[in-house]
């Protein structure tokens, strides 16, 4: 098995794979062939299961387990040596961390990667031992040289497919801030209250100077092209609240899609629509959730016959063109006014559940609907036996029925985010008025929030977003996303863990009772 897919992973560097390939067409299942390693691993994790049994049995001598532990014991070193510095806080070790990872500039990040890199050097460290003491079982006169080339192949196959198909089709420009599409327009520094929709979708239709391209530089050129379009909506290291993933927002038509509502919009021309269509719900609905820019192809490209069209414009009665290039086949568009990312209202409208709330915002062109004066709240879904999520703290519901029943007032206080993380956002308020305090990231089940320190009910916003009420005074409002199924998972891995060592210990015990039960029956 770990021939076949060493051989299958090295793919169209090698002559064998086009028979393999014509003789065997799903075979391309992962698009990659370099992805074929992962059955590489699988063999790995068997052959590994079979050296730590072999161990425990007693059937590997010392001088195997003594080769195998100093080859393999280095890459445990190397891993207890990075989580020791990681944890101690040597800024030095954290220095190597984020210059050897190009997005990896912030210490919280360089301390997860630390993490990671850890742990993936002590499994390898654990692996490798395992398969070595595994193959070293293998005896023969050509023990030596199987050993020698799974090794050599596993590792080359790596290496060939990252050099010819990572390595040499970016430079340093591919990881540069400054190639980025929104150096076209006015571009603030961080912290950026606002968020960037891109509409790009599959195929992009490529701008002449990729698509005629030399053979030889043009993949290169399509993938800088790529990111340079899609770094916004696709790359967290751009330092922008994007539209797509977790915890922030889906895109336009993916929210509505998914709920089975068809997204009233010229973007999706293709669609038809009983009501029309119309570019004020994508309008209401950039202005709910902080979307000051919107990325569009100038042309697009047809999925059925490949042939590239002038893309339909937004309305410019609400969109305006904020910058263009034709030779990068962009059009920015601006939107404004828009919300903050975290913003009060004094007047709320409650609705039924989310599923309401965004068909309001899909019929805003012809139902009343004014996302920078009010907004639409709803109760999380009832949690289910299998979603473990947190109980929630009672809704107070006077306080509810006064923000559904306040006046609409311009100036109702004021929040300013102190701490912006993935998974902890602090914000500091001064409600004037009772009011709905609306944060423009998704809300899902393992989200909480506490006002000064003690639990609050957390409720749905314009059928996405994360909400909390709050009385006239100062707040310090914390969103938390501690999901029980993670704090589970955690448990039931270590548990798992030490379970584990427990059976090896006592497999090791038990084989050496038995070993010297048996010399004591020949002595005898």
């Amino acid at each position: 098995m770990m021939f076949l897919f060493t051989i299958v992973s090295l793919g169209e560097f090698l002559p064998i794979w086009k028979p393999i390939y014509e003789a065997i067409p799903s075979i391309n299942l992962l698009r990659f062939p370099v992805k074929m390693t992962i059955f590489v691993e699988l063999a790995i994790i068997a052959l590994a299961a079979r050296g730590w049994s072999a161990v425990i049995r007693g059937a590997v001598n010392r001088g195997d387990f003594a080769f195998g532990s100093v080859i393999w014991g280095l890459f445990l070193v190397f891993g207890v040596a990075v989580l020791v510095s990681t944890i101690s806080g040597n800024m030095q070790a954290l220095g190597v961390i984020m210059s050897m990872s190009s997005g990896c500039d912030d210490l919280t990040m360089a301390k997860e990667a630390a993490l990671k890199l850890s742990a993936h050097a002590t499994i390898a460290g654990l692996t490798g031992l395992a398969t070595c003491l595994a193959l070293a079982n293998m005896k023969g006169r050509w023990e030596g040289l199987l050993r020698f080339c799974v090794v050599l192949l596993i590792v080359s196959s790596l290496v060939i497919n990252g050099t010819k198909q990572l390595w040499h089709t970016v430079d340093a420009k591919f990881f540069d801030d400054s190639s980025n599409v929104l150096s076209l327009v006015n571009y603030p520094a961080p912290p950026r209250n606002f968020k960037v929709l891109s509409l790009f979708r599959h195929p992009i239709a490529v701008p002449e100077t990729v698509s005629e391209s030399p053979e030889g530089v043009m993949d290169r050129d399509f993938m800088a092209y790529a990111r340079y379009i899609l770094a916004p909506n696709t790359n967290i290291d751009r330092g922008i609240p994007m539209l797509s993933g977790m915890p922030v927002l889906p895109d336009w038509a993916t929210v509505f899609m998914e709920t089975g509502i068809l997204p009233r919009s010229m973007i999706r021309a293709e669609l038809m629509h009983d009501a029309g269509k119309s570019d004020v719900p994508l309008y209401k609905w950039c202005q709910a959730t902080a979307t000051r820019y919107i990325l569009c192809p100038i042309n697009t490209q047809s999925e059925e016959d490949l042939n590239v069209r002038e893309a339909k414009g937004l309305d410019p009665h609400y969109f305006k063109i904020a910058a263009e290039d034709k030779k990068l086949n962009v059009r920015i568009y601006e939107v404004s006014p828009i919300r903050n990312r975290v913003q009060l209202f004094s007047r709320a409208i409650k609705k039924e559940s989310r599923i309401e709330a965004l068909r309001t915002i899909n019929r805003s062109d012809t139902e009343a609907y004014d996302p920078l004066s009010e907004c639409l709240l709803t109760e999380p879904d009832r949690a289910s036996i299998v979603s473990f999520e947190s109980k929630r703290e009672a809704l107070d519901e006077d306080l509810l029925n006064q923000v559904i029943h306040g006046q609409v007032v311009n100036h109702p206080g004021t929040a300013q985010i102190e701490t912006d993380l993935q998974e902890r956002v602090v914000v500091d308020v001064d409600a004037a008025v009772a009011s709905a305090l609306v944060f423009a990231d998704s809300y899902y089940s393992g989200w909480t929030a506490t006002d000064n320190g003690q639990p609050t009910h957390l409720l749905i916003a314009d059928g996405l977003m994360k909400s909390v009420l709050l009385k006239p005074g100062k707040h310090r409002v914390i969103f938390q996303y501690t999901p029980k199924s993670y704090i589970y998972g955690l448990y039931i891995g270590a548990g798992t863990l030490v379970f584990a060592i427990a059976l090896i210990f006592v497999g090791l015990l038990v084989g050496n009772l038995n070993r010297r039960r048996q010399r004591a029956i020949i002595q005898s």
